[in-house]
């Protein structure tokens, strides 16, 4: 019984941390470095000081969760990292985009996971899921909708349930980031 209390106490603790730190004040530079310490402090994650987490992003695990700089989560990100999750450098979300990697075995309905890897300056369309055990490449573009279910090649563009790469872009010089233009 303690333990449930403990587990409770926790889960209310996190989403009342999560309500606060979704209030508009904490998106603009410079101020979005503070929310990021306290997420990092607080919470055990490990996202970078150029980072832009915006309203209404539900994380399960945060010390699962990595995200390294000039990266934006747009609105109603929804992150179910039950093993790690690594996303890169200017990467952009859009909202209501599904991550998750926590799965059941279809033999005896265990849990496991499988990491998933986002690599630098890939752009993720809104409602999007990117499924457990997946590696996006470098500067790839997830279409809106698409359900990413294997490996997707850098600078590949991916439509569809699945995702599946419909052609290929050039490697930009500069990426647009939330923080402007970056050599990502």
């Amino acid at each position: 019984m303690a333990n449930y209390f403990k587990t409770c106490f926790k889960r209310l603790y996190v989403n009342i941390l999560q309500f606060l730190l979704g209030i508009s004040f904490f998106y603009e530079p410079p101020v979005h470095a503070l929310k990021n310490k306290i997420i990092n402090s607080l919470l055990g994650s490990h996202i970078g000081s150029k980072v832009v987490i915006l309203d209404g992003v539900k994380v399960l695990n945060w010390p699962n969760l990595t995200i390294l700089d000039y990266s934006c989560i747009f609105s109603n990100v929804t992150i179910r990292a039950q093993g790690k999750i690594q996303i890169g450098r200017g990467v952009i979300v859009g909202p209501e985009v599904f991550i998750s990697n926590g799965d059941h075995s279809i033999t005896d309905l265990s849990p496991m996971s499988a990491p998933i890897i986002i690599g630098d300056g890939v752009f993720i369309g809104a409602r999007a899921m990117i499924l457990g055990g997946v590696s996006i490449g470098d500067h790839a573009v997830v279409g809106a909708g698409a359900t990413v279910t294997r490996d997707i090649p850098a600078c590949a563009v991916c439509i569809g349930i699945p995702a599946k790469v419909v052609k290929y872009r050039e490697k930009p010089e500069l990426t647009w980031t939330i923080l402007g233009y970056k050599n990502i």
